[in-house]
């Protein structure tokens, strides 16, 4: 898995950040988007492909993903 993630790395998709957990606790990785999910799905969907692997609900999904980030987003601001 962690290859698989590094290539999306190597294709700027996703940023990696290293957490070290101590002496004996090793590195964790912490993966994250490079751009806003819903370009990284829509770039994909250009593609025939790829488009016919994502479900139909994608769109809500996304909406339901930004909704909460928006809210997010605003509890930050307010707090």
């Amino acid at each position: 898995m962690r290859d698989h993630l590094d290539t999306l790395e190597m294709f700027g998709l996703l940023e990696k950040g290293e957490h070290n957990l101590g002496r004996r606790g090793g590195r964790a990785y912490i993966y994250s988007l490079v751009d806003e999910p819903r370009i990284v799905v829509e770039t994909f969907q250009e593609d025939e492909r790829l488009r016919q692997g994502f479900p139909a609900s994608i769109d809500a999904l996304l909406g339901a993903f930004e909704a909460s980030n928006q809210s997010h987003i605003q509890s930050e601001f307010e707090g």
